[in-house]
């Protein structure tokens, strides 16, 4: 979702300067003129493609008439080592958001024998929007072959921008990585390097710039690794301007400027009318409401299913935006903002990230860390995502919590208000608030070799998150596309009784999310001479092992803290008793600090002709150690391996 970000007269402060005649630090890099083929070690031989080097530089100069550009420069040469790698990188992809003026590019390819072919510029093709990405320049690369080098240079000049967050590495493995930030004197950054990256250490060898560089000596490829924030856990870096000499000695950016930003863009009323939003209130009956809560829900309930939220829609008068409908995503939180004051609701506004993207960092104040948005509630302690459609009332987008966040709220003395903000934690939910609890009843008949279920899954909290608001606006064939994968069979002619309850809006994170039906799932029994065998394991859905052959490098993640409880019910069939129920019984516990962080655990017992089967699984917090990985991995595992456990009948 983008969001908006403030700029305005603070970025016209930053940039403005004086113009002088300058020399560029991205024209000193070259590229040889008679290279010679890579040659990989014995261990790279195995990786489609090995990135030799990377080389990247950030340039910011002054333009003629005082304003500051930034040059961008990206030089890389691959070793492709087969065909697939040939795939990868015979095109060759640059960016063109933001570009004032393409500098240069250059690619080639250089043979085993060290044959150069050149860039065909008749190759070249523009295209405004490539894979929603925004608009690039696509190219071919000519003469790509096993056991060859591509090797591709270009420089563009850009607008300006302060901060920038920059993932270091890639699908492939890096020899070499190299980056530069250099400025005018006058101005200073600041650059943070995350998740085991070098930091930048400044170079005074350029007497009229200030000049930063980080050496890598290699960099791992990217290992999409399943339950993990891969993307956060990436290395990265930011930097950020922090001085401008020329116009203050005062440092640009701190949580409070970006807080009175904040403040000054959300709490406005000037153009709100009070009297007439007060009388909307009234008219829908939220100002009525008998508790803060009640008022909250019922706020958000009509925000959210009467406007068409978006950034396509401009900015305008806030009136305008009610009686159209349409709103955009400031006019929202300020219609959310200011309802709350009418109702003298106490709230804050907390900015942070989506953590599975990058983590919020307290550190170091930016806009860059400010791109989500909620909205916390003291008296109940309760958090709202106001621009997530899914989302309501103490269930905000489930990646912003287990996270930090800068907080900021109005404080008043006598007739003046003002921003007061301070960086806190937003917490994640108690285990309990999500459920996805299933209830089957299974009979038995070997007369017939048939087996009846009879199945009800109950799903709340998050659990329900991507579901339960939508169900009603889909049509027919949307409805059953989802319900598909909460069937056990994959034959939906074989569904009976389906049923969908609590999608209306007063059901959202209130009621569970109940899916019902029957089916006759015969290949679940199957027979064996004078035995049969019932797939009991397969009850509770088909389970994914989490298989990690390689060295695991990123902590585990779950999302939410949440919890599976299945009951199954089986009918033992006249003359017949059930023979190895001990295999059922399994128990699996992750402990962090000394407490269970999750846990697996599956047991019976039998009660007159029935087996009443119980598969408990939890998962009590989000994020699991490198530590805990082992212990995590096995209460996964433990779900998938119940799915192989069978009850065998015998006669009696």
């Amino acid at each position: 979702m983008k969001k908006f970000k403030y700029f305005g007269a603070l970025f016209i402060f930053l940039i403005v300067n004086c113009s002088i005649a300058q020399s560029f630090y991205y024209q000193t890099r070259v590229w040889a003129k008679t290279p010679t083929v890579y040659k990989p070690a014995e261990s790279e031989k195995k990786q489609d493609i090995v990135i030799v080097f990377e080389w990247n530089s950030y340039e910011v100069a002054y333009d003629a008439d005082g304003q500051a550009a930034i040059y961008e420069t990206m030089h890389v040469l691959y070793h492709v080592n087969n065909q697939k790698g040939v795939d990868e990188v015979n095109k060759g992809y640059m960016s063109m958001r933001n570009v004032i003026e393409e500098i240069d590019l250059n690619a080639r390819s250089i043979s085993s024998e060290n044959k150069i072919t050149y860039l065909n510029r008749s190759t070249v093709k523009s295209v405004d929007n490539f894979e929603n990405a925004g608009a690039y320049k696509i190219f071919a690369i000519d003469g790509v072959e096993p056991n060859c080098d591509v090797e591709i240079k270009y420089t563009n000049k850009k607008q300006y921008y302060s901060y920038s967050y920059n993932v270091a590495s890639s699908n492939y493995r890096t020899l070499d990585f190299e980056t530069h930030i250099v400025a005018p004197k006058n101005l200073f950054y600041d650059i943070k390097c995350y998740n085991g990256l070098n930091n930048f250490v400044k170079d005074t060898s350029l007497a009229d710039k200030n000049h930063w560089v980080l050496k890598q000596g290699s960099l791992e490829r990217n290992k999409k690794e399943k339950y993990s924030a891969s993307k956060a856990n990436k290395p990265a870096f930011m930097f950020q301007l922090a001085y401008n000499t020329d116009k203050t000695k005062a440092k640009i950016y701190s949580w409070e400027t970006i807080s009175k930003e904040y403040y000054n863009s959300l709490f406005v009323e000037e153009d709100l009318n009070l009297k007439s939003l007060k009388k909307l209130l009234e008219s829908n009956k939220i100002l009525t409401q008998e508790t803060t809560e009640k008022k909250i829900r019922e706020l958000e309930s009509y925000i959210k299913t009467n406007f068409e939220i978006s950034n396509n829609f401009k900015n305008s008068d806030l009136a305008k935006s009610r009686s159209e409908k349409k709103i955009s995503e400031l006019n929202a939180l300020r219609l959310f903002v200011a309802s709350f004051k009418i109702m003298s609701i106490g709230f804050e506004i907390a900015l942070t990230t989506d953590r599975d993207q990058f983590r919020f960092d307290p550190k170091m104040p930016s806009y860059m860390y400010v791109n989500e948005y909620v909205i916390y509630f003291p008296e109940i302690d309760k958090y709202m995502s106001p621009l997530e459609f899914s989302s309501r009332l103490g269930f905000p987008n489930p990646y912003v919590l287990n996270n930090e966040g800068l907080f900021i709220k109005e404080v008043s003395i006598g007739d003046i208000s003002t921003a007061s903000s301070k960086v806190k934690t937003l917490k994640t939910l108690d285990v309990k608030s999500s459920y996805h609890n299933y209830e089957v009843k299974a009979n038995v008949n070997l007369t017939s070799n048939t087996l009846q279920l009879d199945i009800t899954q109950k799903l709340a909290g998050y659990s329900a998150y991507y579901l339960q608001p939508v169900y009603r606006f889909l049509n027919d064939e949307q409805k059953l596309e989802t319900r598909k994968a909460y069937y056990l069979s994959e034959d939906v002619s074989t569904i009976k009784n389906a049923q969908v309850l609590n999608t209306d809006e007063k059901d959202l994170f209130v009621n569970p999310l109940i899916i019902k039906y029957s089916v006759e799932q015969n290949d679940y029994l199957e027979a064996a001479g004078t035995k049969y065998f019932l797939k009991v394991g397969l009850f509770i859905g088909k389970q994914e092992e989490l298989y990690q052959e390689d060295v695991r490098i990123n902590p585990a993640e779950t999302g939410y803290p949440h919890f599976m409880n299945r009951e199954l019910t089986i009918n033992i069939p006249a003359g017949y008793k059930a023979t190895n129920l001990e295999e059922l019984v399994i128990k699996k516990v992750c402990t962090i600090g000394g407490a269970e962080a999750a846990t697996f655990s599956s047991n019976y017992q039998v009660k007159g002709d029935q087996i009443i089967v119980t598969v408990y699984e939890d998962y009590k917090r989000v994020d699991y150690p490198l530590t805990s990985f082992n212990e995590f991995k096995e209460v996964i595992n433990a779900a998938a391996d119940f799915n192989k456990r069978n009850i065998v009948f015998e006669k009696q």
